[in-house]
């Protein structure tokens, strides 16, 4: 099981992140030029019916996000060398660190409906290490990096012709463990879940609050023959993107 301290504090990641997502929504929407919505109006030579394009998603799109990350090891080593093999299991090793990174996309609104669907890919800046240790003595520490990812997303648009979606992702990252034991570095790979709210604030310029959770398989850590170290990750994200567009919007 996860220990208590950090079970707290994903809790707390949590509740920070409604938190936030209410406050974005309060201020973006405030800050948006979003549609005013009117009852029906027969047109006549002095009023005539507006006839301006509405927003659509469709398009492709650059960005950057910035952000936090969550890593949560748990690690199982296991004695080789004797008969009966002994194991360790040391489960909650988190660590907490700033998060950057790059993405391409591109979105297709389907006609005459409030449904989007995407793709993307993007890549990673920004590293987060954990350390176990006893009695003030670290006996080994892990570096996750996420590198590159790819995935695919789905949403509705809501009032203010905001996105609100979720989607999936499949992660690469190097995983690196040093210490006093022997160091390992090798690539794991992940599969995880988004989640966000995305609001245009220009014809071209749009604003995302994005959740994301990774879980990654880090498999044999151990090049010692007389021990096998092996675990899982757990990676939770919590990003501020930025996106410019190109589409439909802009002619």
């Amino acid at each position: 099981m996860k220990s208590t301290v950090w079970r707290a504090a994903l809790y707390g990641t949590a509740l920070a992140l409604v938190a936030l997502v209410s406050a974005f929504v309060f201020v973006a929407t405030g800050m948006a030029d979003g549609p005013t919505y009117r009852s029906p109006r027969i047109a006549s030579p002095e009023q005539p019916v507006s006839t301006a394009r509405e927003w659509s998603w469709t398009g492709i799109y650059a960005g950057v996000g910035v952000g936090g990350m969550a890593a949560i090891h748990d690690l199982n080593a296991t004695t080789t060398f004797s008969e009966k093999p002994d194991s360790a299991f040391v489960n909650g090793i988190g660590s907490w660190d700033y998060l950057a990174d790059a993405k391409l996309g591109a979105d297709w609104q389907l006609p005459n409906s409030a449904l989007v669907v995407g793709v993307f890919a993007g890549y990673g800046i920004g590293s987060t290490e954990a350390s176990v240790g006893v009695n003030g003595t670290t006996l080994a520490s892990l570096e996750l990096t996420p590198t590159w990812n790819v995935g695919v997303r789905a949403g509705i648009v809501a009032p203010y012709n905001a996105l609100i979606y979720i989607g999936y992702k499949y992660q690469v990252a190097d995983l690196d463990l040093r210490g006093e034991v022997t160091p390992v570095s090798r690539e794991v790979h992940g599969h995880g879940l988004i989640a966000g709210y995305e609001l245009p604030m220009t014809k071209a310029f749009t604003l995302a609050l994005e959740y994301g959770y990774t879980q990654f398989d880090t498999g044999e850590l151990s090049s010692n023959p007389a021990i096998s170290v092996s675990g899982d990750t757990d990676v939770h994200t919590i990003m501020l993107r930025g996106n410019v567009r190109l589409g439909p919007n802009l002619f």
